[in-house]
């Protein structure tokens, strides 16, 4: 999901006042999808708004403390047949 793309995102978090606990990719993206919340979106149109933003392969899921019942997940690039046995 990173690089120099995601620190820009981490920069522009910072300075709105946002505290990391790390500098991972996915504290960022949890903080965009957070701050659309806070702003007013749904759980899921939170997620909506924020995907696009995303760059290269990834998997993630999303929790609401306000929504138990919800999980969101999303994925980026479809995993190697090879690697995943059912």
């Amino acid at each position: 999901m990173g690089s120099s793309r995601t620190s820009s995102r981490f920069a522009e978090l910072i300075a709105q006042g946002r505290k990391f606990a790390s500098e991972t990719d996915t504290e960022v993206v949890a903080h965009l999808v957070a701050r659309e919340v806070e702003q007013g979106a749904s759980p899921e149109d939170a997620v909506a708004a924020v995907l696009p933003r995303l760059t290269g392969a990834f998997a993630i899921a999303f929790l609401f403390r306000d929504h138990p019942d919800l999980i969101v997940g999303a994925r980026m690039g479809a995993p190697d047949d090879r690697l995943w046995r059912w």
